[in-house]
């Protein structure tokens, strides 16, 4: 059949009644582009990536692949067109072999090889002791999480979808294994739709469009090169993760000086105190599900989070906020004794450059300059 076409026509979706989390959005996928679905965290692309799929019907408005509505379509039938890959792959506990099988469950040995060769893992397996029939254990939990990612990719392959979409496949992954897969992906592309929801943007400089959702809303659409000159959400985005750079090896990070300026604190800076305060920022990584801090815990270090995702959490136990790649928390401890106001938790593995409240108060004193800088901005953001 080809390369699928999409057009969401006006839709509009509540997850609770008189409370919609998208409105009325309408946007239009050719058949055989390359398209990304971005935005702030919540910001309800993944929502709309699963209109796609159908797992959820909009409440106004309709969703078209090649001017059918899915609505009329089976799930098989709208199934077996798209190969669908998620952050968490669901895997099961058999073999290799089995797994990609899920796919098409009539598939041959050699559609499944020809799956996982396309997938770039076909070398990997028969290398392992028992190749195909390897045991992956529970939800794939032998398997390194890059080739977790290129099993799901096999097991999409094997029903040869004319759409691809992939929802934030790549967050949870070292920066290798994560460039190792944006290259696979690239691969994939000829002849299919492809469709990407990310929160990072470098995935998706040389995508044909690039749909831009904030707070439920399609605000933005356009190319790369056009969003980011366009002073909008896209903009925004592209120059707070721009300036922040996670080593390939994911041991090291460095930030442009002139970022820092997205810190109000920093915001009218000399290049001087800003390129000291870069010098002096520390490397550090936490894995997925653990504390950053807590509520009432003293405020003594500052973070910029140059790569992963974490929670905000009041100290009733709500989320408030879900911050990721560039952004900033904590910068206040760096000039006041303040409590911390809330919980942070990662829910990805996430790697940090900070700068404790000792060693700035340290630098301080080795730079007088940079004392009397520090000191005006601290004034002017205290008379705001």
């Amino acid at each position: 059949d080809g390369p699928a076409s999409f057009r969401l026509e006006d839709v509009t979706f509540e997850y609770e009644e008189g409370r919609p989390c998208i409105h009325n959005v309408s946007l239009e996928i050719g058949a055989g582009q390359n398209v990304a679905f971005v935005g702030p965290s919540g910001s309800g692309k993944s929502t709309v990536l699963k209109f796609l799929l159908r797992f959820h019907d909009p409440q106004k408005g309709r969703v078209l692949m090649r001017e059918h509505d899915v609505r009329d379509l089976s799930l098989a039938s709208l199934h077996g067109h798209i190969g669908a890959v998620f952050q968490d792959p669901l895997l099961l506990a058999g073999s290799i072999r089995e797994n990609i099988r899920m796919g098409k469950l009539d598939a041959t040995d050699e559609e499944i090889e020809e799956a996982a060769r396309d997938a770039r893992i076909h070398e990997a397996i028969v290398e392992m002791p028992n190749g195909y029939d390897t045991p992956i254990g529970e939800s794939g939990g032998r398997l390194s999480g890059g080739q977790r990612q290129r099993l799901a990719i096999a097991r999409a392959l094997v029903r040869k979808p004319s759409v691809f979409v992939f929802d934030e496949v790549t967050s949870a992954l070292d920066p290798v294994s994560e460039s190792a897969i944006q290259e696979t992906i690239a691969s994939l592309a000829l002849g299919r739709t492809i469709i990407s929801v990310t929160h990072r943007l470098a995935h998706v400089t040389d995508a044909d469009m690039i749909f831009v959702f904030d707070q439920g809303r399609l605000v933005e659409q356009g190319t790369h090169d056009v969003l980011k000159e366009g002073g909008g959400v896209y903009a925004g985005m592209w120059r707070k993760q721009s300036g922040v750079e996670v080593a390939i090896e994911g041991t090291a990070a460095r930030i442009e000086p002139g970022w820092l300026r997205e810190i109000p604190l920093f915001r009218e800076a000399p290049e001087k105190v800003l390129t000291r305060v870069a010098d002096e920022l520390v490397f550090e990584r936490l894995d997925a599900n653990r504390t950053v801090f807590e509520a009432g815990d003293e405020g003594d270090k500052f973070y910029i989070l140059a790569r992963g995702k974490v929670e905000v959490v009041t100290d009733q136990g709500e989320r408030i906020a879900a911050l990721s790649d560039g952004d900033f928390f904590g910068e206040i401890a760096l000039i006041n004794d303040d409590q911390r106001n809330a919980t942070i938790r990662t829910l990805l593995p996430c790697s940090f450059l900070t700068l404790t409240k000792a060693r700035f108060e340290k630098l301080l004193e080795q730079d007088e300059e940079l004392r009397i800088a520090i000191s005006q901005i601290v004034e002017e953001r205290l008379e705001d």
